[in-house]
């Protein structure tokens, strides 16, 4: 009953260990990537731009702000397959008992017809 959860969590965990893995890397190139954002600012700034961090722990913040903006940004889509990407039960009949209960609700001349080899469709009144 529950295994459709099990199966999330499983995926979850593994993209949470892809995306440690991603921050691992991109804290490690930080300063790069920093740089890399910031060329269009140096480039306004003029021939001799001069950026500075008027305290110690703002330059720990933005490189560790920059590998986690990088870090999400290079894993969201293993994020998305990973919500999105798990397999359903073939043998699963949900569909076919929400439409049963919906032509039971509706009566004997529910607009509903069922299309063979491709699923369900509204027939107009």
């Amino acid at each position: 009953m529950i295994s459709h959860l099990v199966e999330l969590r499983k995926r979850l965990l593994r993209y949470v260990l892809i995306l440690l893995l991603a921050f691992g890397l991109c804290s490690w190139q930080s300063d790069l990537l920093f740089s890399i954002l910031s060329a269009p600012l140096r480039h306004a700034l003029g021939p001799h731009p001069m950026m500075v961090f008027t305290a110690p722990h703002e330059a720990f913040g933005t490189y560790l702000r920059v590998g986690i903006f990088f870090s999400f940004f290079l894993t969201f889509p293993w994020l998305l397959a990973e919500v999105w990407g798990y397999g359903f039960d073939p043998r699963s009949n949900v569909v076919d008992v929400c439409v049963r209960r919906l032509r039971v609700k509706l009566g004997p001349d529910a607009p509903i017809e069922t299309v063979r080899h491709a699923g369900y469709r509204l027939v107009a009144a």
